[in-house]
């Protein structure tokens, strides 16, 4: 009797936190904002203090603070990096500032 050969259960290791992709934001702040007298909103991220206006600012990120995911005054969009224009500015966020 020939045995069977035995299928080995793949398991893909997880992506380390440098591996996983990172994601391009588009952010703008939303109306309610743009009708204060500044029209803009500030917001610390770990050792960095953003400002969102009119203007779309763009961040890099695997993944956003959650401070920025939960603010209602501002509105987030993913984009692709090939749609923007040349010399668009990316803010890079790192994992040590997301947290």
């Amino acid at each position: 009797m020939r045995q069977q050969p035995t299928k080995q259960q793949e398991t893909k290791p997880q992506p380390l936190e440098s591996e996983q992709k990172e994601t391009i934001f588009k952010i703008r702040v939303t109306a309610e904002v743009l009708e204060t007298a500044a029209g803009t909103r500030q917001i610390k991220v770990g050792d960095l203090i953003l400002t969102f206006s009119r203007e779309p600012t763009y961040l890099s990120a695997t993944e956003l603070p959650e401070v920025l995911t939960t603010d209602p005054y501002l509105i987030i969009e993913t984009v692709d990096r090939a749609s923007l224009p040349p010399g668009t500015v990316i803010i890079e966020l790192k994992a040590e500032r997301v947290q």
